[in-house]
């Protein structure tokens, strides 16, 4: 008995044939992929929120409105997607929308803008 376990030899690994080692690392690049797009999308929308929020809040202390050139700027001159026209009350304004879309979720915030003074009304997000 101790004589067949000392015979055997370790076992070789197998070689990986040139198709199965493609398939490997396409998926791995492929799930590295999805992670860079998903925190491409989250990041932008952590940075431009927090920003974005300060500065409406700056903005009311200082009892002067948030313009939105200004809030482009401060999402890194991010242009958001064609605005619509609407009502607010008995406003006339523009609803601004700013999407950071990944393959779970789509993170967006949303400007509401009075059309004569282009001061932001309303800050939404998609949460």
């Amino acid at each position: 008995m101790q004589q067949q376990a000392t015979e055997q030899q370790p076992q070789t690994r197998r070689e990986r044939s040139p198709v199965e080692r493609g398939l490997v690392w396409g998926v791995i690049l492929a799930l590295y992929l999805v992670v860079v797009f998903e925190w491409r999308a989250q990041y932008g929308y952590n940075q431009a929120l927090p920003a974005l929020s300060e500065a409406i809040a700056k903005a009311d202390e200082e009892n002067k409105p948030l313009k939105v050139d200004e809030a482009i700027r401060i999402m890194n001159n991010k242009e958001p997607e064609k605005p619509i026209s609407g009502k607010y009350g008995i406003a006339d304004v523009w609803f601004y929308t700013w999407r950071w879309r990944s393959l779970f979720k789509s993170y967006a915030i949303k400007l509401t803008v009075d059309k004569q003074e282009k001061s932001i009304l309303l800050l939404k997000t998609e949460d």
